[in-house]
């Protein structure tokens, strides 16, 4: 209890935020109310119990019923909340500022929903002709534009989530959040923002506090709404969706919109967004996936607020490019069942990057597709939406941003539970992740989802090379990264991205990780026995999948997945996958570069690092003969002009 006697030491302030007076016994970064104004929110340290006991929905980190939500962030605090007028918080620790940072994100916009306000995962600015929304998922820049925005004289309205409301016309309006911006390292030193900084979000992460340079405290009607989107080219594009995909874009960005069900606000958050999406125009803004000069992007959207919103109606006026390239839906044939006796529907398609995990996707989707010719690359099976930071967001209920990477972890065995429960057949779904145990103990891929592991193993001297090209690394790099022992993908250093953070560790240690655990049936595929004889093993793959192949099936399936007709299909139209870092991602997908690109002092420093695994797969061998028969190797271990390769 010393937490919350220390708590309560603090006195209870008032506070203003969303159009209501909140009276806090938790320090919050808010402005200050009156003390006499009438409070609209208390929010108390007290106990919570561990559970609801008639929750109309059990989910990840949170339950709800009409009424009243819970939410456990494990060693932060539990939040009750109660006809969004009454929020308990029970913290875990004494002064913990993680508990307002989870208070004023999740628990804070259910206690919105229960008012019957509209929250939008966004960022908003304040123009003369209303306010100018910003929606996206975590890591798709937001809270940096707003700043960008900022520092072009517009009033910041809010960041992170906005609440909407209907006027008495009808028309929505925004509410005033706070005026405090949530900024990684990276925004803060790519926008200049070093000295506006006023602490950090949470102990441990480089985010960080940024008081807004001007704030409106007023509502004010919505003039329009821009989802941000992503894709893997140069420059930005803005352009207006048809009606019926405005609202689709806009239903994927409410925020914690699962939350609306179990409060039984399902309908009511329905109507809000119907009347959103009928009064205010929407605009696609789509910017480059990686890194995108922040001010250029500025400059783009005040073009566009400066020479009209754009037009499009029923999409007649659709503009001739697109944001990115649709997925058909893969028609896989009923009869296909994966195999048998074992508790989950999911095969992991598991490798360490660039081991030909994308190459093993296109034999499984032109297999199981069959059709008349070879399937799209942009169509492949193997699921992706295990490793995004919107999903993760979406089931758990839990803001990924405001969560360490090791939280994260901790919480996918039970995103990964959820998402298999939503699967109405067997699935493959392509993983990097080492296989490993979370700080709970729990095994990252639980053998209660799943049917096995197709686990791809590849020279790691050629992965290196690989690497190297595709994430436009030097050789040098890309070697110390395959002997990092906290490697990991998706990690920026200050910064954040849209796919959650997978941990890789050495590269013999990825694949330890997956064939000595001991729980989950594990196939191994070796990259160059798929090269060699690509039909007999990808028979063994599908064999070990439960599925009975049909040697016809087979073989077009080896002929239309052949890797110069892949790459000849993404030069001829792209491949959304592929970084802009890459010239190609399907670049060469041969075996033995590594004897040109590496020098010996490269070599030996992969086996010092990973030796025992080598030889388990036959790799040490081939390398110390390279090492003993007096060959230089790469002179200087760089990346040749990839003009030169084709």
């Amino acid at each position: 209890m010393r937490a919350l006697e220390s708590a309560m030491d603090y006195g209870a302030r008032h506070y203003a935020a969303y159009g209501l007076v909140i009276r806090s016994e938790i320090p919050l970064p808010l402005p200050l109310a009156s003390p006499t104004a009438d409070t609209e929110v208390d929010i108390r340290i007290g106990a919570v119990p561990d559970t609801l006991p008639k929750p109309r929905v059990r989910r990840g980190a949170w339950e709800a019923a009409p009424g009243v939500f819970l939410m456990v962030v494990d060693a932060v605090a539990r939040y009750l909340v109660r006809d969004g007028r009454e929020i308990t918080v029970q913290p875990a620790r004494d002064g913990d500022a993680s508990v307002s940072a989870f208070l004023l994100g999740s628990v804070l916009a259910a206690c919105l929903k229960q008012r019957g306000i509209l929250t939008l995962h966004a960022s908003a600015i304040a123009t003369d002709s209303g306010a100018v929304l910003f929606a996206g998922h975590s890591g798709s820049g937001k809270s940096t534009l707003l700043a960008a925005l900022l520092d072009r004289g517009h009033e910041m309205l809010c960041d992170d989530v906005v609440g909407i409301v209907p006027n008495g016309g009808g028309h929505p309006v925004a509410l005033p959040a706070y005026p405090r911006l949530r900024l990684w390292a990276d925004a803060v030193e790519s926008l200049g923002w070093n000295s506006r900084v006023q602490g950090r979000v949470r102990e441990g992460m480089e985010k960080y506090l940024a008081p807004a340079p001007r704030f409106r405290e007023a509502p004010i009607t919505v003039r329009g709404v821009f989802t941000l989107m992503h894709h893997n080219k140069d420059g930005f594009r803005i352009d207006a969706p048809p009606r019926g995909a405005a609202f689709e874009q806009l239903l994927g960005r409410i925020y914690r919109k699962r939350y609306a069900h179990g409060l039984g606000q399902g309908r009511a958050q329905f109507r809000a967004l119907v009347a959103l999406a009928g009064r205010a125009p929407v605009a696609r803004l789509v910017q480059p996936v990686w890194r995108s000069p922040i001010y250029a992007l500025a400059d783009e959207v005040e073009a566009c607020l400066r020479d009209g919103w754009p037009r499009l109606i029923d999409g007649a006026n659709a503009s001739p490019w697109r944001t990115g390239k649709s997925r058909p839906r893969l028609k896989v044939a009923e009869h296909v069942a994966l195999r048998e006796g074992n508790a989950g529907p999911i095969v992991w398609l598991a490798s360490y990057p660039r081991s030909g995990n994308t190459w093993l996707r296109a034999l499984l989707t032109n297999y199981l597709e069959d059709g008349d010719g070879p399937a799209s690359i942009d169509a492949l099976v193997g699921r992706l939406d295990f490793q995004q930071r919107e999903v993760f967001d979406d089931q758990l209920g839990l803001p990924s941003s405001d969560l360490t990477a090791d939280e994260i972890l901790r919480a996918r065995p039970r995103l990964h539970e959820l998402l298999a429960a939503e699967l109405r057949r067997p699935t493959f779904v392509k993983v990097h992740d080492a296989c490993l145990r979370t700080a709970g103990g729990s095994l990252l891929f639980p053998s209660s989802v799943t049917c096995g592991a197709v686990y791809l193993v590849r020279n790691p001297l050629d992965v290196a090379v690989s690497n190297a090209h595709f994430w436009n690394w030097s050789i040098a790099r890309s070697v110390a990264e395959l002997c990092r022992p906290d490697a990991a993908l998706s990690q920026p250093v200050g910064g954040i991205h849209h796919v959650l953070p997978q941990p890789l560790l050495t590269w013999s240690g990825h694949v330890a990780s997956w064939l000595d655990q001991g729980e989950l049936p594990v196939h191994v595929a070796r990259y160059e026995n798929l090269l060699a004889n690509p039909a007999a093993a990808f028979e063994e793959v599908l064999r070990f999948a439960g599925l009975e192949p049909e040697a016809g099936r087979l073989s077009r399936a080896v002929e239309r997945a052949h890797f110069e007709r892949l790459r000849a299909q993404e030069k001829r139209s792209g491949f959304f996958e592929k970084p802009p870092t890459a010239r190609l991602f399907f670049r060469s997908g041969g075996a033995g570069a590594w004897r040109d690109e590496l020098s010996r002092d490269q070599v030996r420093a992969v086996i010092d690092a990973n030796g025992p695994i080598m030889e388990r797969f036959g790799y040490l061998g081939e390398a110390k003969a390279f090492l003993a028969d007096g060959s230089p190797g790469a002179t200087q271990g760089g990346i040749r002009d990839e003009r030169t390769m084709e």
